[in-house]
């Protein structure tokens, strides 16, 4: 039988009162995929510097860019995928460009993925063209490297020829369609989107605007989804008084979703600019976004606000000025950076700063999730963390998944560690209970975890840290380390949950459920970071979810008690 955590559930007794730390702790489903020093796939280097953006696609492949070192001297760099179970080689440096000019040199570390195929951008060295020719975007798809564009190759029905592709981060969807913006001979903006082997052009600079308004000018990079459709924003030249606007082609051509000077839902006043150069969209080809407006009702109180739309539809989520669930502050921007996300119900989850609340500076900020049924506040700064230990302080932007589980990075005050015990991500479950994933200064495997981080923010297409399966993608650093996990809500997949811990004179009972037919341990420790050690086995029979008791002889005899389950699947 292979061991494997399924999750971990604490209970602590103290002088022998009970005190529920969490549902699950930091350490739950947690599974390391890759650390500084692991030996790279078939090969004599190691691992170095691990990128900070690892990419997760729906089955639990993560993506993610290091560079390689032997006895510390820099080996190049590749790209990798590990699922828990093995680590492969995507492609790395030294590699010959499937059309044999040049070898790859350097990666963006940003990496696009689904259940079958990476995307991503790379410079080469010596090709045939020097300057105009070493740059390029390539898929490798079930392990087959190929050209998706390349710098000197002709575009698609243009007179023209692909300049650099340096920082541009491609897009893919399920089906494998692929999205990104390029530069050209004759033009700086061009939005392609790829059909099976073939790219065509969707946008570009100069081109005439659908609704016949002006022209095209500055471009967004497009999001792509599972439909194929891709959505970006303009800033349009040549206009009536109208330069900013939300495209959109759904394949049957390019058409204006809004524009700057359309009134407003509740006809109090227009849309003035749409900061957020990237959109989020989802599957029905709903975009949800923040605008600057202008005409409104109160002036500078109210001007700003956040949306959905899509082709006949346009809905106001939450505006400036207004009143924030629960009464306490109103809403004064969204995010800052304006980092919305929206799933495949119409949700749109986003962080906002706040003002006029009751505690000043320690609960200006919440996550909300906005939905058919109104807003809900997910999380909000001053709120004590699920372990009792601190505050949160500052709230990162929120990932979003399809059933409505959130995910997000916080950093927090009057924590035990101070500076080292201050920063981690946290998973909001669809009953929104909120769940520590990692969390500074915990230990895996001896060491110690620090800065966790995730992508958060929408999913362009590829690329995100959170998916459909209630995972997520995480990076930190470990001893000094760099390190990638994978995280998986244990609990929601396997039922396991820790239910009640409470004293029996100089006893100690806890009770927990979890799925029949496992065994699982109960631990016990003295302090949260352990050594744990095991009390008992427990084998459950029967079917489904089974409820089931242990009695500690003298468990509550001592100062301090944690107890948490391991499961053997």
């Amino acid at each position: 039988m292979i061991s494997k955590p399924i999750a971990w559930c604490w209970a602590l007794v103290y002088s022998g009162l009970i005190y529920t730390i969490a549902p699950e702790s930091a350490a739950a489903g947690l599974i390391k995929l890759a650390e500084t020093g692991d030996s790279e796939p078939n090969g004599t280097n190691t691992f170095f510097q691990i990128a900070q953006t690892p990419t997760l696609s729906e089955n639990g492949q993560v993506a993610f860019y290091t560079d390689l070192r032997n006895n510390g001297f820099l080996q190049g760099c590749g790209i990798f995928v590990a699922d828990g179970q093995s680590v492969r080689t995507v492609v790395r440096s030294d590699q010959p460009s499937p059309d044999l000019n040049g070898n790859f040199y350097t990666f963006n570390s940003m990496v696009g993925l689904n259940n079958t195929s990476q995307v991503f951008e790379t410079g080469l060295q010596n090709t045939l063209g020097g300057g105009l020719d070493n740059s390029g975007l390539y898929r490798v798809g079930n392990g087959v490297l190929t050209t998706l564009a390349k710098a000197g190759q002709t575009l698609p029905g243009e007179d023209a020829v692909f300049r650099s592709f340096n920082g541009v981060t491609v897009r893919i969807n399920r089906s494998g369609q692929t999205a990104f913006q390029a530069k050209s001979s004759t033009n700086s903006a061009v939005i392609l989107r790829s059909a099976g082997t073939n790219l065509l052009a969707v946008a570009w600079i100069g081109q005439g605007s659908p609704d016949g308004n002006g022209t095209l000018g500055a471009m967004g990079d497009p999001s792509l989804n599972n439909s194929g459709t891709v959505a970006f924003t303009s800033l349009m030249a040549a206009t009536n008084a109208s330069p900013y606007a939300i495209l959109l082609d759904d394949g049957t051509g390019l058409r204006v979703l809004l524009r700057s000077g359309q009134a407003l839902p509740d006809g109090s006043g227009q849309f003035s600019l749409f900061p957020a150069l990237d959109l989020a969209l989802n599957d029905s080809n709903q975009v949800a976004f923040v605008a600057n407006l202008s005409g409104t009702t109160a002036g500078p109180t109210d001007n700003l606000g956040l949306y959905r739309a899509q082709r006949g539809a346009l809905v106001q989520l939450a505006r400036k000025s207004q009143f924030v669930p629960g009464g306490n502050g109103r809403f004064l921007d969204f995010g800052g950076q304006n980092y919305v996300t929206i799933n495949n119900s119409g949700a749109v989850a986003f962080l906002a700063d706040l003002t006029g609340t009751s505690g000043g500076t320690t609960d200006n900020a919440a996550i909300y999730l906005a939905t058919s049924a109104g807003i809900t506040q997910i999380v909000r700064k001053g709120q004590q963390a699920p372990d009792g230990n601190g505050v949160f302080s500052k709230l990162g932007y929120p990932a979003l998944n399809n059933s409505n589980q959130i995910a997000f990075v916080a950093t927090l005050s009057g924590t035990r560690g101070g500076t080292t015990d201050n920063q981690a991500i946290y998973f909001v479950d669809d009953s929104l209970s909120i769940k520590p994933v990692i969390r500074a200064g915990q230990l895996f495997n001896g060491k110690t975890i620090a800065t966790p981080n995730f992508l958060d923010g929408p999913n362009y297409g590829g690329l995100s840290g959170l998916n459909d399966n209630s995972q997520i993608a995480v990076w930190s650093a470990l001893n000094g380390n760099n390190a990638v996990f994978l995280w998986s809500n244990s609990d929601a997949q396997n039922g396991l949950k820790l239910l009640s811990a409470a004293s029996l004179g100089k006893d100690v009972s806890v009770s927990f459920q979890a799925q029949a037919g496992t065994t699982n341990f109960l631990q016990e420790a003295s302090t949260p970071q352990g050594p744990f050690v095991d009390v008992v086995s427990l084998v459950l029979v029967g079917n489904g979810l089974i409820t089931t008791n242990f009695n500690e002889t003298g468990g509550a005899t001592n100062n301090s008690r944690f107890y948490r389950i391991r499961q053997l699947k």
